[in-house]
């Protein structure tokens, strides 16, 4: 429908512009011929003029300059074969050169015969022009006459034109957004709504046209995706159960493991002692050596078990609410009172810390970890300083804890969250290499991320995000 609404309002186009061509060249040549006409009349009024003037006078000049004005006047009437001129008027018109040669032929005599002949060639001649000048006029009556209707035509079509071209225009608009506009923006708002998450809202048009095509190829697109999104959901929803029971039993073997191991483990470092007490006169100094290596041991697994335990604990409770970290990273600086005196660090906080949803054991032990590691791996020749700031950044906070302690090196940022994982030699610093993996596990838990900012040089930046709680997002 639309596709002939279109064809239509084409070949009517085209049809009025010929039209207008047409009548534009009709009334030009209508205007040519009525010029033309004038200036015939004009000429056979020289004619008279100059036949008069030979008479009386008998010149050879007038006699030339009638011939040369009737050769004008035959040229003209035919010189432009697009010019109607009457065959009557092209005839009498050359009649008038054989009727003023015999007033020629007369000769200039004074004989009564010959006053006589030239009075009747005379009269011939202006009877003929007269009769002439009728044909023309009437040639110009019917030339104006046509060219009147062809105005008229002009002015009919510039009126017609107009609005026919107004009615095509207005009907193909109807068209235009009933078959495309509408269908269009129908298509839109699905697309829109499919970009958004729903894919069930897509209704193919029972159009024929390029556009119901191109609904019903979105149809089958979104039928396809729907289906394609409900099986891989599925699988996800399936794989997500799995890990979860695969994360359980594992936390639950950790802990357990953890658990179970330190009894004997402790019994093993306690009849160590003893027998060493026992024995303690006897033992020489390579076996008392020996003694003390097995119980360091000991105690350094017991350590590590107890890491593994808190690492397997961390992230398990589902539990949320309101923590300032103002108050974390407080409580954090508390426990950390006699090593923050012994090393005579330095620790700035910034004002007003955000609030966030979360564990605040956790928080406490992620910040009590990062500023008891920047007390632990301070350089030797400098107190620490230690500053703990934020920002906020889109619809997250940004939290850095930043030191001039030994510094990591870039290699290393990714190797320094691993469990197990030490960065320094075991006789220079204590640890179990096991308290940045608990800080990433704690920061992950609240759906923020951790990560290293430092240089070859001392002193690193810790840096870590936290989301802003949906009810502070909604307030701000």
């Amino acid at each position: 429908m639309l596709r002939t609404s279109v064809a239509f309002g084409i070949l009517t186009a085209a049809l009025l512009t010929v039209v207008s061509w047409f009548n534009a060249e009709e009334r030009s040549r209508i205007n040519d011929s009525h010029e033309h006409a004038l200036l015939a009349a004009r000429e056979v009024s020289d004619l008279l003029g100059l036949t008069s003037e030979y008479i009386l006078n008998n010149e050879a000049r007038a006699l030339r300059q009638w011939r040369s004005r009737h050769a004008m006047l035959v040229t003209l009437l035919e010189k432009d074969a697009a010019i109607a001129v009457p065959t009557s008027v092209l005839s009498e018109a050359k009649s008038l050169e054989d009727i003023f040669q015999r007033l020629v032929d007369t000769g200039a005599g004074r004989s009564d015969l010959q006053d006589r002949q030239r009075a009747l060639l005379v009269d011939q001649l202006q009877i003929k022009s007269q009769i002439l000048t009728d044909m023309i006029d009437n040639w110009s009556a019917e030339a104006t006459k046509a060219y009147r209707k062809a105005e008229y035509r002009s002015s009919l079509l510039a009126v017609v034109t107009p609005v026919l071209v107004l009615m095509i225009l207005l009907l193909l608009a109807f068209l235009l957004f009933r078959r495309v506009l509408n269908p269009m923006e129908r298509l839109h708002q699905e697309v829109m709504a499919a970009s958004g998450g729903n894919l069930t809202g897509f209704s193919a048009t029972s159009a024929n046209d390029e556009l119901g095509e191109l609904s019903r190829a979105f149809d089958k697109m979104a039928v396809k995706m729907v289906s394609e999104l409900r099986q891989e959901i599925a699988v996800r929803e399936t794989l997500e159960l799995h890990l979860k029971r695969t994360n359980a039993d594992l936390e639950q073997f950790a802990y357990v493991a953890s658990h179970d191991l330190r009894q004997p483990l402790r019994m093993v470092n306690n009849y160590l002692q003893v027998i060493e007490k026992q024995l303690e006169t006897q033992l020489s100094d390579d076996l008392k050596s020996y003694f003390n290596f097995a119980v360091d041991g000991a105690r350094r697994m017991d350590r590590l078990i107890v890491d593994l335990l808190e690492y397997s604990r961390t992230g398990r409770s589902a539990e949320t609410e309101p923590v300032q970290l103002g108050k974390a990273v407080a409580q954090a600086l508390l426990i950390l009172t006699e090593a923050i005196r012994e090393a005579k660090a330095k620790v700035s906080v910034a004002e007003q810390l955000p609030m966030v949803s979360g564990n605040e054991t956790e928080l406490v032990r992620l910040f009590q970890n990062l500023i008891g590691n920047a007390i632990k791996y301070r350089s030797p020749d400098q107190s620490p300083r230690i500053e703990v700031g934020w920002r906020k950044q889109a619809d997250e906070y940004l939290l850095w804890i930043k030191d001039n302690g030994m510094g990591i090196l870039p290699e290393q940022h990714e190797k320094a969250f691993m469990i197990f994982q030490r960065l320094v030699a075991r006789d220079s610093h204590e640890g179990s290499g096991i308290g940045l993996a608990i800080c990433k596990k704690i920061v992950e838990h609240h759906g923020g991320r951790i990560w290293i900012d430092s240089g070859p040089g001392p002193g690193c930046t810790f840096l870590m995000t936290f989301p802003v709680p949906p009810m502070t997002q909604a307030i701000a």
